[in-house]
């Protein structure tokens, strides 16, 4: 699954590692405003509507074609057996 390139892992490592760093820190700082303009309180309800549009989102943009999941599967059949070190991870 690796890049066979040399150090191409590693620098996939670090973009992602980055590009997530810097969601925090944006995060940090839309919080820290939030707070400083609005407060707690207005602050805590405007991150939490905007969590629920998030989390509400998929659900209306889904397509609709997609297939649905299938009942009764046991867990057993999900896991591969022939990849032992991947069902541990």
């Amino acid at each position: 699954m690796a890049p066979a390139e040399d150090g191409a892992l590693f620098r996939w490592v670090s973009i992602l590692t980055g590009s997530k760093n810097a969601v925090k820190g944006f995060g940090f700082l839309l919080g820290a405003s939030l707070l400083a303009i609005f407060g707690f309180t207005t602050s805590l309800l405007s991150v939490a509507v905007a969590l629920a549009a998030t989390l509400a989102a998929p659900f209306y943009f889904m397509p609709p074609g997609l297939p649905g999941g299938m009942k009764g599967v046991k867990f057993s059949s999900v896991s591969q057996r022939t990849h032992r070190s991947i069902d541990c991870l």
